[in-house]
C-alpha cells in the first residue's frame, strides 16, 4: 500500500481526488480480500496512518502553512512511504531467513523432523 499511496502527490489536481481515492480503495480491499493473513497491529497502525497525512496532505496543508512550503506534504508522504517499504522490505527478509532455517533443519533430518542420531559400531 506504500508504493501506491507514494504516487498520491503526483496527482495534485482537483479533479484528480476522486479517481486518486477510489483507485487506492479499490486496491485497498482487492488487497486485503486476497492476502489470507491477518495483520498484525503494526500494519493495521501504519495502514490507519496513511488517512490523516492523505487528509492533511490534501485539504489542511494549504489553509495552515504560507504558500512556499508547497514540499511539506510531498516530504510528509515520501518519508512515511519510505518507512513502510522499510519494513515491509525487513520483514520479507524475516520471511525468508526463517524460511530457510526450517528448510535447513528439514534437510539435515533427513526429512524426520527428529536429529539424526551416529550409529557406533
Amino acid at each position: 500500500m506504500s508504493g501506491t499511496l507514494s504516487t498520491f502527490p503526483l496527482l495534485t489536481e482537483p479533479a484528480e481526488l476522486l479517481p486518486k481515492y477510489l483507485l487506492f480503495l479499490g486496491f485497498a480491499v482487492f488487497l486485503a480480500s486476497t492476502m489470507n493473513r491477518n495483520w498484525t497491529l503494526i500494519e493495521s497502525v501504519y495502514c490507519a496512518g496513511m488517512i490523516p497525512i492523505e487528509v492533511y496532505s490534501a485539504f489542511v496543508h494549504t489553509k495552515v502553512l504560507p504558500v512556499g512550503y508547497d514540499f511539506v506534504p510531498q516530504a510528509l508522504i515520501s518519508c512515511y512511504c519510505a518507512v513502510g517499504i522499510v519494513f515491509a522490505y525487513c520483514k520479507s527478509t524475516s520471511i525468508l531467513l526463517s524460511s530457510m532455517r526450517a528448510s535447513k533443519s528439514h534437510s539435515d533430518d533427513g526429512g524426520q523432523g527428529q536429529p539424526t542420531q551416529l550409529k557406533r559400531d
